[in-house]
């Protein structure tokens, strides 16, 4: 049986729109409004999944002034996408 933690890692994978966001941060770093732009989805649902994305250390984020930067964790995911 997987740990939890590996678990957690595949199913982040295994859903469309969690791809499509890092599809879309592998194009450039970016706030909340571009990649809902990008995506053309809810605030809410994008919300979410950048939280996910997150936890899973799939993408990092950096405060900057009142908003939130958007990128993909170079190390570890663009290799696995490339």
């Amino acid at each position: 049986m997987l740990e939890p933690r590996y678990r957690e890692f595949f199913k982040t994978l295994g859903n469309q729109q969690r791809i499509e966001i890092v599809l879309c941060l592998l194009e450039g770093d970016k706030n909340v409004s571009q990649i809902v732009k990008c995506l053309r989805a809810e605030q809410s649902t994008i919300s979410h999944n950048l939280k996910r994305l997150v936890q899973c250390s799939f993408i990092t984020s950096e405060a900057q002034g009142k908003e939130r930067i958007y990128s993909v964790n170079q190390k570890t995911i663009r290799p696995l996408f490339a």
